[in-house]
C-alpha cells in the first residue's frame, strides 16, 4: 500500500529524464547548447534531493538527429557524453523518419547500424534500474519499414517479464510515435500516431508509455492521458508544433524556443511523480502524481476551469494608416494549466467579423512576449471582442473595448 500521499513527502527510489526530438544537425547546430542546458537542468534537480541525489538514467525518445548521418550521430554523442560523462547511463529509441534516413528521406538503414556501432547499445532495449523496468523499441533496420512483427512479440514478452519481476509496479515503455487516440498529437487529424503496438499496451495498465514525434508541448493537459494504460507526450528540444482548429503542423511565433523534458521519479511503492520542465528557464511547467492502480483519469475541460482576464483589463489598439495593432493582457486558468489560444474579433457595423488567432508561447515558463495581432483596412468605428481558451476549448468571458 502506498502510504505517501503528500507530494512533499515523496521519496524517490529511482529517477530518470525523458526527452525527444532534438533533431541535431551537426557540430555547429545551436541545438547542442540547448541539449546541454537540458541535461544540466536535470542533473541539478537530481543533486538537490538529499535522499536520492542521483539521476539514474537519461532516455532519448527518437529523432536524436535530423538525418542519422555519422557526423550527426557523432555530434549528438559528443554533446551527451560531454555533460553526463560516464556517471549517468543513457538509452535511445531511434526513429525511421529522422535517425535512420539520409537527406532526401531515403531509408538506407544506416542510422541504427552506426548508432549501435558507436555506442555498443542495442536499438531495442530493456534495462532495470533499482527494480524498475524501462523498455524501448526503435524502428526496424532489417526490413526498412517502421517496425517488424518480431518486435511486437519481443515487446509483449518483455512487458510480461517486467510485470513478473516487479508485480504492481509501473513498466516504462518508449516508442517514438504516439499510440493512437491517447495524448495530444495522436488523433487522425493530428497525424502523429502509429498503431503497431497499441493493442499490446492496452493489455497492461502498468504501462507508462512515453512518445514524441509530434513536438506538441508536454505541458498541454492533453499530453497526459490515463486510460487502459498511461501515456505521456514528451514535447521537443528542437521546435514546438500544434494543431489549431483542426489545422495541423502549426508553427506559431517563438516555436523554436523550446527545450522540454520529463523528470520521472518513482518511490518504493511504485507511485510515479512526473515533472515537466522548461530547460531554457530551468522552471517547472507541470507535475502529476499517480500509481498504475489509480482509476484511469486525465485532465478534462471541467478539471482545468474557465480562463479569465485580469479584472478591469482592456485591450489596447494603435492605428498606423489603415492597419490596427491590437495588444491585450494574458488570461489565466485557476489550476495553473495554460491558456492555449486567444480569438480576437474585430466587429464593425454592417461588416462580417474579422478574426485573428493568437497562440501564446505556453511551452515556455514565464513567457512574456506581448499578445498582439493586427487588422488591415479597419473602419473608423469598431469594437474588439477577445476570448481566451483552454486546451479543451472552454472559453473565457470576453475582454471588450
Amino acid at each position: 500500500m502506498d502510504t505517501e500521499t503528500n507530494a512533499d513527502s515523496f521519496a524517490a527510489a529511482m529517477r530518470f529524464l525523458v526527452c525527444s526530438d532534438v533533431h541535431l544537425r551537426g557540430a555547429a547546430d545551436p541545438r547542442r547548447e540547448r541539449l546541454k542546458r537540458l541535461l544540466r537542468s536535470a542533473w541539478r534537480r537530481a543533486a538537490a534531493d538529499p535522499m536520492h541525489p542521483t539521476l539514474d538514467a537519461v532516455v532519448f525518445d527518437g529523432d536524436l538527429t535530423n538525418h542519422g548521418t555519422p557526423e550527426q550521430i557523432d555530434a549528438f554523442l559528443e554533446t551527451v557524453r560531454g555533460v553526463l560523462r560516464d556517471e549517468v547511463p543513457f538509452f535511445a529509441v531511434l526513429a525511421k523518419n529522422h535517425d535512420n534516413w539520409t537527406e532526401g528521406r531515403v531509408c538506407v538503414k544506416d542510422g541504427l547500424r552506426d548508432y549501435r556501432a558507436k555506442t555498443g547499445q542495442p536499438s531495442d532495449f530493456h534495462t532495470v534500474l533499482h527494480g524498475f523496468h524501462l523498455i524501448g523499441v526503435s524502428t526496424c533496420e532489417e526490413t526498412g519499414v517502421y517496425y517488424a512483427e518480431a518486435q511486437r512479440s519481443w515487446l509483449s514478452e518483455e512487458i510480461l517479464r517486467a510485470k513478473a519481476d516487479a508485480p504492481g509496479k509501473p513498466v516504462f515503455v518508449f516508442t517514438h510515435e504516439h499510440a493512437p487516440d491517447t495524448v495530444y498529437g495522436s488523433s487522425k487529424t493530428d497525424g502523429w500516431a502509429h498503431p503497431f503496438f497499441a493493442d499490446i499496451l492496452k493489455r497492461h495498465p502498468e504501462v507508462v508509455h512515453f512518445s514524441g514525434h509530434s513536438h506538441y508541448p508536454l505541458n498541454d493537459p492533453r499530453s497526459f492521458w490515463r486510460g487502459a494504460f498511461t501515456a505521456l507526450g514528451t514535447g521537443a528540444v528542437s521546435y514546438a508544433e500544434l494543431t489549431v482548429d483542426g489545422v495541423r503542423t502549426i508553427h506559431p511565433p517563438g516555436y523554436t524556443e523550446i527545450a522540454q523534458y520529463w523528470l520521472v521519479e518513482v518511490n518504493e511503492y511504485g507511485r510515479v511523480r512526473l515533472t515537466g520542465i522548461d530547460a531554457l528557464a530551468d522552471a517547472t511547467l507541470v507535475s502529476y502524481s499517480f500509481s498504475p492502480a489509480d482509476p484511469p483519469t486525465a485532465p478534462t475541460c471541467a478539471d482545468t476551469g474557465e480562463p479569465s482576464f485580469p479584472p478591469d483589463a482592456k485591450p489596447e489598439a494603435a492605428r498606423t494608416g489603415e492597419t490596427l495593432t491590437v495588444s491585450f493582457p494574458p488570461a489565466t486558468i485557476p489550476d495553473g494549466t495554460p491558456v492555449t489560444l486567444y480569438r480576437v474579433f474585430l466587429l464593425s457595423e454592417g461588416e462580417a467579423p474579422l478574426v485573428r488567432l493568437v497562440v501564446p508561447s505556453y511551452w515556455r515558463a514565464n513567457a512574456d512576449a506581448p499578445l498582439t495581432c493586427s487588422f488591415d483596412r479597419v473602419p473608423a468605428e469598431y469594437r474588439l471582442h477577445i476570448v481566451a481558451e483552454n486546451a479543451f476549448g472552454l472559453q473565457s468571458k470576453p475582454l471588450q473595448s
